[in-house]
């Protein structure tokens, strides 16, 4: 991914990177890859037992690698976009 191929290209890159702070670096470039709209992102369990949030039915995750263990293995997080409010008193999500 060129993301340093031209200002333009750079400044993208660095728009989703500032609403996704809390992300490692090479999270940020590969939810940028995905999906270059994102506003905020987090994993399932997040989104279901810290906000009351839940993941609509045919949402595709943002695959991003997870260091932990010897192996490579993929985690996945979800965009604000692909939540609905549960039930029981959905907190609202602060955009960062």
């Amino acid at each position: 991914m060129a993301v340093a191929k031209n200002p333009q290209a750079w400044q993208g890159f660095l728009a989703s990177a500032c609403r996704n702070y809390k992300c490692r670096f090479d999270e940020q470039l590969l939810i940028y890859a995905q999906r270059p709209d994102a506003v905020a992102v987090a994993e399932l369990n997040t989104w279901n037992r810290l906000f009351k949030r839940w993941v609509n039915k045919d949402s595709k995750g943002i695959a991003v690698f997870d260091p932990k263990g010897r192996r490579n293995t993929l985690k996945y997080y979800f965009d604000v976009s692909d939540t609905h409010e549960g039930y029981y008193g959905s907190r609202a999500v602060p955009i960062w």
